[in-house]
């Protein structure tokens, strides 16, 4: 496991990695007011099935910057953000895991993914 702060056009983004770089990637989405390290206790559990561990701190949350204020709804925001993450780790394919309101935005991810509007 490792932390390492990610640019994500122009915001650092905190995220908590494990894994082998090949293994399947699974994104771990925290729920509100929470940070990524409650990932923590998981994320060896889920090396040893072979998942390559993404866990990030939510745009505005724990050690990740705040979005801008452009009048859109947080959610949106959060689901852009986890996009421009994935693409600048340059992951297509992978699974998604969130804890509570981490629920939601998972959700709210796979229809962005699938081309349905947030």
């Amino acid at each position: 496991m490792k932390v390492a702060f990610i640019d994500v056009d122009g915001m650092s983004t905190r995220c908590i990695f494990g894994g082998a770089e090949r293994g399947r990637p699974i994104l771990l989405i925290h729920g509100l007011t929470l940070i990524a390290d409650i990932w923590a206790p998981h994320i060896a559990a889920l090396e040893e099935h072979g998942f390559r561990v993404i866990a990030p701190d939510m745009a505005g949350s724990g050690f990740t910057d705040s979005p801008p204020s452009d009048g859109r709804p947080m959610i949106a925001h959060k689901v852009d953000h986890l996009c421009r993450l994935l693409d600048v780790l340059g992951i297509r394919d992978l699974s998604i895991s969130g804890s509570s309101y981490g629920a939601l935005i998972a959700a709210a991810f796979a229809f962005f993914l699938a081309g349905i509007p947030v």
